[in-house]
């Protein structure tokens, strides 16, 4: 259990998307496309996450911060992730949002094949109906 939230504990926390200081929410906000910005949710997460698995017994990279109220990352973030080897690398600090996008933009090595798969699916969904 302690092996996957060290994966996946800083992965989700990427997930939630760039810091408020580096993208625009105000319209988003505004309009009711989101309830809340990138940092309001990342700290709901970490409000619910990080005492559920401290009560489990797991250590998070992530502390609750009394004076300001507010949960902290206590690793480099964005940090940069060894594919190779799936785990993060701290020990070379953080690096850039524009990293994590070219991460993100390669989508892993099972992203081809379950892109077929939906595709298939959704073709013999609609032939079987003579709608493709």
């Amino acid at each position: 259990m302690q092996k996957a939230v060290d994966w996946m504990f800083v992965l989700t926390l990427e997930w939630f998307g760039l810091p408020d200081g580096m993208k625009k929410h105000n319209e988003q906000i505004e309009y009711g496309y989101k309830g809340s910005t990138n940092d309001e949710l990342r700290q709901t997460w970490m409000g619910h996450t990080v005492p559920l698995a401290e009560s489990l017994g797991l250590d998070v990279p992530a502390h609750y911060d009394e004076e300001t109220e507010r949960y902290v990352i206590d690793v480099p973030f964005p940090a940069k992730f060894d594919e190779d080897e799936k785990r993060w690398m701290f020990e070379d600090g953080a690096v850039s949002w524009e990293d994590v996008m070219g991460r993100w933009r390669k989508r892993g090595p099972m992203n081809e094949e379950y892109v077929n798969h939906l595709q298939r699916g959704y073709k013999e969904l609609y032939a079987s109906e003579g709608a493709v």
